[in-house]
């Protein structure tokens, strides 16, 4: 069982890196293995899943009554023009982008589950993970070299661009490759920039993280949640919330103003040390 301060500084490492794309996944299976603390069990899982949640929910609540309002207004039979900001089809790009991620996670979520918490496999997992990092960090330098210059907005994205960002998003079930990573990497190439290419990624994830914190809940609701396990649980998730929704607010700000590359060289650079791990273990 994780202690309190474990819990802590674990929400603190989800908070940041489910947002930057530098791989929670690589952090949070290469931290407790340098400390030797315990792995992150499915209850405290549960508890770092409601914490980015709350985060995206937190910082985007504004955003989703703007995405949410026409479709409200439709069902109602109204006629009422949709946010400027973000355009009638947003809505429909997030469920649409949605699709891929959703199907992926119901053929493939449970066998990567077990192959992640395989302990004969953790090598393999690791050094999986070592190549997603590196992978993709060539592949967003890439993008945001040459593909973010069309600085194409929100409002202009087409129905290839939803179903391209939506499979990044499937494809991030593999250790490493990093949801946002992968997300805002194929908007870039896309033609988004980069402020459009990271909102757009943070709003495709919040269903996906309702569905899978309501998944993860319920299974382990089903065998009981340990009244010990609830201190923790609670600071997990209260710590990446609170560090998560701020690190949004950053990101949003930076990449205004700057290229993607200060997380191109920290990714080839965790890369490296997940493979120094792996290799002085063995």
């Amino acid at each position: 069982m994780l202690h309190l301060y474990q819990a802590i500084v674990l929400g603190v490492v989800q908070g940041v890196t489910e947002f930057l794309p530098i791989s929670s996944t690589g952090h949070l299976r290469l931290i407790p293995r340098v400390f030797h603390w315990p792995d992150v069990g499915p209850t405290f899982d549960v508890a770092l899943h409601f914490g980015t949640l709350l985060a995206l929910l937190t910082y985007f609540w504004r955003d989703w009554i703007d995405v949410l309002r026409p479709v409200a207004a439709a069902i109602r039979g109204e006629r009422r023009a949709a946010s400027p900001h973000f355009g009638r089809s947003l809505f429909w790009g997030i469920l649409i982008g949605c699709i891929p991620a959703v199907i992926a996670g119901y053929v493939f979520n449970k066998r990567i589950e077990q192959i992640e918490t395989d302990s004969q496999l953790d090598t393999a997992v690791m050094a999986t993970v070592a190549a997603a990092l590196v992978i993709v960090a060539v592949l967003l330098w890439a993008a945001d070299r040459f593909g973010s210059k069309r600085k194409k907005k929100l409002a202009h994205m087409s129905f290839f661009d939803w179903i391209a960002i939506g499979t990044a998003q499937a494809v991030a079930l593999i250790p490493g490759v990093s949801r946002s990573g992968a997300t805002i990497t194929v908007g870039l190439a896309c033609g988004l920039d980069r402020d459009a290419a990271a909102r757009f990624s943070f709003l495709l994830s919040t269903p996906i993280f309702i569905g899978a914190a309501a998944l993860k809940l319920a299974d382990v609701l089903q065998v009981g949640f340990p009244r010990a396990e609830v201190a923790p649980f609670v600071a997990g998730m209260v710590s990446a919330t609170v560090v998560g929704y701020f690190v949004i607010r950053w990101l949003l700000g930076y990449v205004r103003q700057h290229s993607m590359n200060v997380f191109v060289w920290y990714r080839l650079a965790l890369g490296a040390a997940i493979l120094a791990v792996v290799f002085v273990g063995r």
